[in-house]
């Protein structure tokens, strides 16, 4: 099975929240459990799946992680993102100017980040599904490209 994993489980996934970023215990205890659910999540999809991603998807990952929030080594970080570039799971798409273009007519219409579109948009003809807690991915604009989106997590999250 081809699927699409969004990059935000990939973030939750690899990101353990910092106890000290969350004044309120149950945001904290949320935010654990959001981390411990992606994590499960992403290291079944990584034994039984393979996985649909875009080269600007894994610079997104890099970013992110690297960059952003709490941030990880980027030493540490660059490795994991070089390791993804090997791995057989891993089925590449590149971007092309047709998915630019049609990437900045949905975000257009819809309001929703490019970046997002750009990530799907390349694959989305041969994935049998879209793994994502984003609620950006749950509104029409996605759910009509094709293949069923689905959320792993306990609901959905916005930025």
């Amino acid at each position: 099975m081809l699927v699409f994993i969004d990059t935000r489980i990939w973030i939750l996934s690899r990101k353990t929240p910092d106890v000290a970023k969350y004044p309120d215990p149950d945001e904290y205890q949320q935010a654990l459990e959001n981390h411990e659910r992606a994590d499960e999540f992403l290291t079944r999809a990584l034994q039984d799946k393979e996985i649909a991603m875009t080269f600007h998807q894994l610079s997104e990952i890099f970013h992110v992680l690297a960059f952003r929030g709490n941030k990880l080594p980027k030493d540490y970080v660059a490795a994991y993102c070089n390791q993804l570039l090997q791995e057989e799971f891993i089925r590449w798409y590149v971007i092309t100017a047709d998915h630019v273009k049609e990437s900045i007519r949905l975000s257009k219409e819809s309001g929703i980040h490019v970046w997002d579109y750009l990530c799907v948009i390349p694959l989305v003809q041969d994935v049998d599904i879209i793994y994502s807690c984003d609620k950006h991915f749950s509104q029409p604009s996605f759910t009509s490209l094709g293949p069923p989106v689905e959320n792993p997590m306990s609901e959905w999250l916005m930025e």
